[in-house]
């Protein structure tokens, strides 16, 4: 009741996938001939990642019914609405009729060939539909080799993007996949750079956290397609923003399961060189002030500090100068305060204040001493006052030292079980 989980900058984990996007492509021999070689690969079931083929519609049926069970089925359109007098379309309801849990929209070949040319507008209501009727949805968007030259990279990015917000709900994204694919960079053999793609899913993923909010942008996968190979997938798996692909050419050949194996890599590089050397800016500024006074009251060099300072670099968020999450806790103080008792609404803020200040780095590892003996004190005082004005039933305080114990076990793993242990020790004095 009285502890509200406090966002301390790490990011939720986003399950990394994989899409195989066989365009108009493959024969009845050569599907079978191809999957029979995916079909030696590990099992995936269990693994963090998630694989989905896109074959030609007129081959879905049959590759379903010779693909390994652990590989999802996707169509690579749809039409824009329900079905009826369109010949030559698909619609989302025959999808979900046939047992498949994907389709593909605004693919930048259906965007730009000059038999097709769908509109912002048009894509934007093939994936509402889509998502009214049970589908998840790979949303595609990107740039042509000219809107880049001339600086609109983003800015086209967002049209793209804008159209979709204009007609789904905040919640139709968790089945959303958007797939950044540089139209230039498809099909051609030239990928775009790894930093180059990190810089941009960035600023796809801040596009979101500043029109829908942090949970959408954090939540939100957002992979790459365009020229992916065995060759350069590692590369561009480590960078941060980017959680998977949308593979064309290379998922017709066996080795694709290479590039699903990069999985393994996402998001394992502390410093990813490639965006280091982009000098995409980093708001580490309290990193680089605090890691020497870390080290020097015993920190670990490559442990808690590496992670911290990953998820700042990451997100941007203040980690290292973060406070619990008093604001609750304080208020509830205050309504005793109004009830003739000010003293505790006073009493939790300092706690808070104080054990937020010892927990900075280095201040529960090199001199845990202390606020143990302190919070061994107060346990006490509670205790022995039982409905005095310090402790009311274990009060403020006590609230206050468990919140504080609960927001540092959550920050370091290391501490994380003697937070806890303290922290429900101190929560149980409540019940003096």
């Amino acid at each position: 009741i009285f502890f509200r989980r406090h966002e301390m900058g790490k990011q939720p984990r986003r399950t990394f996938i994989v899409g195989g996007n066989w365009k108009c492509n493959g024969t009845k021999a050569s599907i079978e001939a191809l999957v029979a070689e995916w079909n030696k690969g590990a099992d995936l079931s269990n693994a963090d990642v998630e694989v989905v083929i896109a074959p030609p519609a007129v081959y879905c049926d049959y590759t379903r019914s010779v693909l390994r069970a652990d590989f999802q089925m996707m169509v690579q359109n749809v039409w824009v609405g329900k079905g009826g007098a369109y010949t030559g379309e698909m619609s989302a309801d025959m999808v979900c009729d046939f047992g498949f849990g994907w389709a593909m929209t605004g693919h930048s070949e259906r965007r730009s060939l000059p038999a097709l040319r769908e509109s912002d507008e048009t894509i934007a209501e093939k994936t509402k539909y889509c998502l009214e009727k049970g589908l998840s949805v790979m949303f595609c968007i990107g740039e042509t080799l000219q809107e880049r030259e001339s600086g609109q990279c983003d800015a086209v990015n967002q049209r793209q993007l804008k159209a979709l917000q204009s007609v789904i709900m905040k919640r139709d994204w968790a089945r959303i996949v958007v797939a950044y694919e540089p139209v230039w960079a498809i099909g051609t053999g030239v990928s775009c750079p790894p930093e180059k793609a990190q810089e941009t899913h960035k600023s796809i993923r801040d596009y979101l956290r500043s029109t829908e909010g942090d949970q959408v942008a954090d939540s939100v996968r957002i992979v790459y397609g365009g020229s992916v190979s065995p060759a350069n997938c590692e590369a561009l798996s480590k960078c941060p923003d980017i959680d998977g692909f949308l593979v064309g050419g290379a998922s017709l050949k066996p080795d694709f399961l290479k590039v699903i194996d990069s999985y393994k890599l996402a998001n394992t590089s502390e410093w990813p060189s490639a965006v280091e050397d982009a000098g995409v800016r980093r708001r580490t500024s309290s990193c680089a002030v605090m890691r020497p006074r870390y080290e020097a009251q015993g920190g670990r060099k490559d442990g808690t500090w590496g992670t911290i300072c990953k998820d700042r670099y990451l997100r941007g968020r203040e980690v290292v100068n973060a406070s619990p999450p008093s604001q609750p806790l304080f208020l509830l103080g205050f309504m005793w305060g109004r009830r003739g008792h000010m003293f505790p609404a006073v009493a939790h803020f300092l706690v808070v204040a104080f054990f937020a200040n010892q927990s900075s780095f280095g201040g529960w590892g090199g001199r845990q001493g202390m606020p143990l003996g302190w919070l061994s004190r107060v346990m006490g005082l509670a205790r022995q006052r039982g409905r005095g004005a310090l402790s009311m039933r274990g009060g403020p305080c006590t609230i206050a030292i468990a919140e504080v114990y609960l927001w540092h076990g959550s920050l370091n793993m290391c501490a994380r079980p003697a937070c806890l242990l303290t922290a429900v020790q101190f929560m149980g004095s409540l019940a003096v």
